[in-house]
């Protein structure tokens, strides 16, 4: 699915989408689905480029920062659990 956040947001800001409901589900899962092709290098290993060290910094932060929000959300909901 990460790699159809561009399209997702594309297809909200679009003539075509006329329903605000549907507007907001698209604008919600465009920020809560991992956008992944900001870790990929396959253009640059395709064509024998240099990966630049920011880029591969940048991927690696992006990763553990969705990674431990989704374990936080986990904990959350899983603590709430034990309590009921």
């Amino acid at each position: 699915a990460g790699n159809f956040v561009n399209d997702i947001w594309h297809l909200r800001v679009s003539s075509y989408l006329t329903d605000p409901f549907l507007s907001t589900v698209l604008h919600v899962a465009y920020y809560i689905l991992p956008a992944v092709e900001k870790l990929s290098v396959r253009i640059q290993v395709a064509n024998n480029l240099f990966v630049p060290a920011g880029f591969v910094t940048h991927a690696l932060l992006y990763s553990v920062l969705y990674s431990a929000a989704l374990l936080a959300v986990a904990m959350n909901v899983f603590a709430r659990r034990k309590d009921v």
